[in-house]
């Protein structure tokens, strides 16, 4: 998700629209970067991204300090780095990156929601795949299907064991795993895509686009 430090004048994605505004960003090709400029490309939002920072810690340090007005990260990452800071409505958090909302997310819209036509909702819905994903396992092509079911069964069995559970609410980290057949249709989903489409998906995410 994306959000904003308290000092700044954008506050909402109707803000993001007309007012330009400074996100912290670490690697070209991560995440981090890609979704805020997908969202200029497609909706018109006037992110600027600052580049070069060593990972989310160091990002979200140089919003603390004032060099830039906002990161994009996870939403377990903030919460765990400065819980405080979701505590105390010190940021604002403007959008979710994401095909889906989190549960303890439920009023902040998600990256798709904000498309304003069928077009657009598929270019960012492609983009936002990646989200869905996650942390992926997996196994060797050709395993036999057998095999697939009882590792997938096994994973199941694993996200909804009490000590895990009770560990991953103890540091504050959130566990949302995806079946393994969901998993493997969004990666089709992707696969699948038009060539136009992918050309268009492709223009959404490149920063030498502009809207």
């Amino acid at each position: 998700m994306g959000f904003m430090w308290k000092t700044s004048p954008v506050k909402t994605i109707a803000d993001a629209l007309k007012t330009e505004s400074t996100l912290s960003g670490t690697g070209v090709g991560s995440t981090v970067s890609i979704y805020p400029t997908a969202l200029n490309n497609v909706i018109g939002t006037k992110f600027k991204l600052a580049m070069g920072y060593k990972g989310s810690n160091e990002a979200m340090l140089a919003v603390e300090r004032g060099e830039v007005e906002a990161h994009s990260t996870s939403w377990t990452a903030l919460k765990v780095a400065h819980p405080d800071w979701v505590r105390d409505k010190t940021v604002s958090i403007l959008v979710q990156f994401s095909l889906t909302r989190h549960p303890e997310l439920p009023d902040v819209p998600t990256a798709v929601d904000l498309a304003r036509n069928d077009e657009e909702r598929a270019i960012l819905s492609a983009i936002m795949n990646a989200a869905e994903v996650g942390t992926a396992f997996f196994t060797t092509p050709g395993a036999p299907p057998d095999r697939v079911t009882a590792l997938r069964r096994a994973f199941d069995a694993t996200m909804k064991d009490p000590e895990l559970l009770s560990e991953a609410e103890r540091i504050n980290v959130g566990i949302s795993p995806l079946t393994g057949e969901e998993l493997q249709k969004l990666v089709a989903d992707v696969s699948n895509l038009s060539p136009a489409l992918l050309d268009k998906v492709r223009a959404a995410y490149s920063a030498g686009k502009t809207n």
